[in-house]
């Protein structure tokens, strides 16, 4: 808290956002932030918690890769960031390749019921993998979620398999309407 770059950086920003004053910003106890936060408005939390994610950023860009942040670009990240995070709770994430829908359509329900039958599988080369499913209704509202490990998996391929059929097989035993007409 007390290195010129995380001290500066609370300066400038104090200038742009409203912080506590440096004074209130001292180790008072192992519980000296979480009365810092009890003590200052709401609007200002998020505000102060960024600023020292940022710090501690630099500090560990300093300590361990040696290189060195001016607080231009620190305030700057933190502005751009703040932008993006309020942007992203008032419209929700942003459409940088344009494929959002003009107009929003209304979900369409699978015959059975089921809206989505999510399967994924993971692979590494030394031969780690692991499947996960998850099952939701026409209202989204998950049904069903599943993970295990796998052992002794060949490849990527395989494990995809053995998601899709876990998958199959997890929709078929546990949903309300199979998707099979069973």
């Amino acid at each position: 808290m007390q290195c010129p770059h995380a001290m500066n950086l609370r300066v400038v920003m104090r200038q742009k956002w409203l912080l506590p004053h440096e004074e209130d910003l001292k180790y008072s106890g192992p519980e000296w932030l979480l009365r810092v936060i009890d003590g200052v408005e709401a609007d200002s939390v998020p505000c102060l918690l960024l600023v020292l994610w940022r710090a501690w950023f630099v500090r560990n860009e300093l300590t361990h890769s040696n290189r060195k942040q001016v607080i231009e670009s620190s305030v700057s990240f933190l502005e751009n960031y703040w932008e993006t995070l309020c942007g992203i709770s008032r419209q929700g994430l942003p459409d940088s390749k344009g494929k959002k829908p003009i107009i929003p359509l209304p979900r369409q329900p699978d015959l059975g019921g089921l809206d989505q039958d999510n399967v994924d599988g993971a692979f590494t080369v030394q031969g780690d993998a692991s499947i996960g499913v998850v099952i939701r209704d026409e209202k989204v509202k998950v049904l069903l979620t599943a993970w295990r490990v796998v052992s002794n998996a060949a490849n990527a391929e395989e494990v995809e398999l053995m998601a899709c059929k876990e998958g199959i097989t997890l929709a078929a035993e546990w949903t309300p309407t199979s998707y099979f007409g069973v």
